[in-house]
């Protein structure tokens, strides 16, 4: 699963990463949503990495966010979405 903290203008995101299916992660790409479920960004991310924090978010503003792992084979499916945060001034 995923989950999320917010912070001042940041969120902080983990998760458990994924099975690669038979090919080692490459990369792992962190979707940033809206509070009406719109993309808003996306941050990449080590394959060994399982957790990140997010910076330079709107203040005051709510998000959600959802991970996909990718290898040679292609990009997995996203993750489940996290809970939504709402991050400060």
């Amino acid at each position: 699963g995923v989950s999320a903290t917010g912070g001042s203008k940041s969120a902080t995101v983990v998760w458990s990463i994924p099975a690669d299916g038979g090919s080692a992660i490459q990369g792992q790409t962190v979707w940033v949503f809206d509070v009406r479920g719109r993309q808003v960004g996306s941050v990449s991310v080590a394959s060994t990495s399982a957790s990140v924090t997010i910076t330079r978010l709107a203040p005051r503003k709510s998000f959600s966010f959802t991970v996909s792992a990718w290898n040679t084979v292609g990009t997995g499916s996203s993750s489940a979405r996290s809970n939504t945060i709402s991050t400060t001034r």
